[in-house]
């Protein structure tokens, strides 16, 4: 029989945590059970998948044409007038300086 441990259960013969299935023979079940110590385990049935019909297809694609766009007052602000990068301006050697070797 199947039971869902409710406490912490420790002894010689092994450990059981709370909230953990065992398999455990009918009469020690029964004691469990009975001191409150756990409760039956009922499997949960197996949940099939809805068949998709058409009518599934056309209400997704109206729901994702229906989107909701943002409130105008959250929507994000672009600022007005970007301030440019700083440009750092480079000399430019002459031509008899590149010739020379001496860059300044």
């Amino acid at each position: 029989m199947q039971i869902k441990m409710m406490t912490l259960m420790a002894g010689p013969f092994g450990n059981r945590q709370p909230d953990s299935v065992y398999d455990v023979p009918k009469d020690e079940a029964a004691q469990l059970i009975a001191g409150g110590f756990a409760v039956k385990h009922v499997a949960p049935a197996e949940i099939k998948p809805k068949k998709k019909t058409a009518e599934d297809d056309v209400a997704e694609m109206k729901k994702a044409e229906t989107a909701e766009l943002p409130a105008a007052e959250n929507a994000a602000v672009p600022d007005p007038k970007p301030k440019p990068a700083a440009a750092k301006k480079r000399k430019r050697k002459s031509a008899a300086a590149k010739k020379s070797g001496s860059g300044k």
